[in-house]
């Protein structure tokens, strides 16, 4: 890997090394399988499966997290998470014939107003510019469950949410409270979703938001970019099938199949 650089000169490429797909492997992460991350990184006091704050502490650092560590991290993203009254209005009057996905990349853009990095990369150096996009990331991070909990609620439950997040819980066992569902297993397979589902570096999203940041656009606008790029067909069509499969599955075998 050190020696690719300078092997490069004058040729357009760019390095990626927090995720990884092959075909021998499957996805890694910082070069742990998910096998791997299940045993490494710390998990819920009662659960089985990795918390996804976790793996992002690996993503931005190369290490597995301590107590300690994952704990800041926590307290960080929770102090973040609270989202402005006139944003949940917002996503409240949108005409519910709307895409859920669309009304993301739309929740995501209407944050933008707040952007760090939009307000002042102009005024300080750009060897500080990733500074801002910290910033901007990790209010984005901590507030997307709240955004995604109240679309799915107002379009599928006509349900209101309560906004204020649990401390007492965890990034994804918040999201699944905000979802409406306190169930163990619920939150344990978000849990794990969320981790194996935390970066992928070569999927149309990817390349999408990393190409819109390319020209210094903010973290809002540049994950909205990417939100939109997986409404398409050729991504979304699979996706269905799939879970129309599991559906099949539960409604031949039942809620509690046999071994």
């Amino acid at each position: 890997l050190t020696a690719m650089p300078p092997g490069m000169t004058d040729a357009i490429g760019l390095l990626y090394d927090t995720s990884l797909h092959r075909p021998d492997t499957g996805i890694t992460f910082r070069g742990y399988t998910v096998e791997q991350i299940k045993l490494a990184l710390p998990h819920s006091s009662t659960g089985g499966q990795p918390l996804p704050e976790s793996l992002l502490w690996l993503l931005m650092t190369g290490e597995t997290p301590t107590q300690n560590e994952l704990q800041d991290l926590q307290e960080e993203l929770q102090s973040r998470s609270r989202v402005d009254r006139n944003v949940v209005k917002f996503l409240y009057s949108l005409p519910k014939d709307i895409q859920p996905i669309t009304q993301l990349s739309q929740g995501v853009l209407f944050l933008q107003k707040n952007s760090e990095f939009q307000r002042r990369y102009s005024k300080i150096a750009k060897s500080d510019h990733w500074d801002l996009y910290f910033e901007d990331v990790m209010d984005l991070i901590a507030k997307l469950p709240t955004i995604a909990a109240i679309i799915y609620r107002n379009l599928y439950r006509s349900e209101l949410v309560d906004t204020e997040a649990s401390r007492q819980l965890d990034w994804a066992g918040n999201f699944a409270h905000l979802l409406g569902n306190d169930h163990f297993a619920f939150a344990e397979y978000l849990r794990g979703f969320m981790t194996i589902q935390a970066d992928h570096a070569d999927d149309v999203s990817s390349h999408a938001t990393q190409l819109v940041s390319s020209v210094l656009s903010d973290p809002f606008r540049s994950f909205s970019a990417g939100v939109s790029s997986l409404a398409g067909p050729l991504y979304t069509d699979p996706t269905k099938v799939a879970f129309n499969w599991l559906l099949d599955i539960q409604k031949n075998l039942g809620d509690k199949p046999s071994d």
